[in-house]
């Protein structure tokens, strides 16, 4: 998705794909908790306004800014980099450990699957390394890092 209005299609995109899930395995909805993860990628809107678009729809948020692959970055590194071109190539280096051939392409993130299998402590660093970029910024750098952390928390 990369067009305007990206952000609430994804909203409607993961209820689809939570009625699909509910009606696979029989499930009432309200049983399903559903997220939506986004970035700040020419928001044409308030993020108040889908962020209660997301609510009124029972989808919980995740967001990460100034985009998620600054996310993707704190598994290896704690890095303030914003710069897109920066960025990359600093996740570019990171994948050719894991992968080879092509380049880093936003969206494909197989490598890092792959990374966290080798080692899941990864997840761990990203969630560390994230709280410390918060602190520094002052203002809110990526809150996606939540949604790890929730998740990681529902290990057996």
């Amino acid at each position: 998705m990369g067009n305007v209005g990206q952000h609430k299609a994804l909203v409607d995109c993961v209820l689809e794909e939570r009625k699909a899930l509910c009606e696979e395995y029989d499930l009432d909805e309200d049983q399903v908790m559903c997220w939506a993860v986004c970035d700040d990628d020419n928001m044409p809107y308030p993020y108040s306004e889908l962020a209660e678009y997301a609510h009124e729809r029972g989808v919980q948020l995740a967001f990460s800014r100034p985009q998620f692959e600054a996310f993707l970055l704190q598994h290896f590194e704690q890095a303030s980099t914003v710069d897109q071109v920066e960025l990359y190539e600093k996740l570019e280096l990171h994948r050719q450990q894991y992968e080879t051939g092509g380049k880093f392409e936003k969206g494909n993130i197989d490598w890092l699957e792959e990374a966290i299998y080798l080692n899941p402590n990864l997840v761990d660093v990203a969630i560390t390394n994230s709280r410390q970029r918060n602190r520094q910024s002052k203002s809110p750098f990526l809150t996606v890092h939540e949604l790890v952390d929730f998740l990681s928390s529902l290990r057996l």
